[in-house]
């Protein structure tokens, strides 16, 4: 019975040495069909450095294709009130903004606002109508100045969170 063990340890070892002495068999590689390789990489020169980073910067990280947004020119309205929010229900959505105030002003689609017309309500965006044409305005914070003179309590985050007492 011991020597069952000893003899298959002779053969593993007769095996290893076999497969360690033997040639190694020739590896050729095919290259693929140029329609499966995709469009050639552009190697731009050493010192060009500043221009790769602002490349990869302006690409955005989260989106699968890693390709920049395309954004259309957007005309800026500097009479319009600054549009604090964007709601969105089941029901549709509301568009807030800053009545200058301290009262906010809340406009639904089709609504007006100070001559213009809100033409759609988007997660991030509205779209107005008015006589400037086509505007655009995005939700924006308040600057420190502008909320410490409408009177608008900051909210600050705590330094340190504790359950305790103190």
């Amino acid at each position: 019975m011991t020597r069952l063990p000893l003899a298959l340890a002779g053969l593993l070892a007769l095996a290893v040495a076999v497969e360690a002495l033997a040639p190694a068999p020739e590896v050729t590689m095919t290259l693929p069909p140029a329609w499966l390789a995709g469009p050639a990489a552009t190697v731009a020169p050493a010192g060009d450095t500043g221009t790769w980073q602002a490349t990869i910067l302006a690409r955005p990280l989260f989106r699968p294709d890693r390709r920049p947004l395309s954004v259309a020119p957007v005309v800026v309205a500097t009479a319009l009130p600054r549009l604090s929010a964007i709601v969105m229900t089941a029901k549709g959505a509301t568009a807030i903004f800053d009545g200058g105030d301290g009262k906010p002003v809340i406009v639904a689609a089709g609504g007006d606002l100070d001559g213009y017309k809100v033409q759609s309500i988007g997660r991030d965006r509205v779209e107005l109508a008015g006589p400037a044409g086509r505007t655009v305005l995005r939700p924006q914070f308040a600057s420190p100045a502008v909320a410490a003179a409408s009177g608008a309590v900051p909210f600050v985050l705590p330094s340190r969170l504790s359950l305790e007492n103190e």
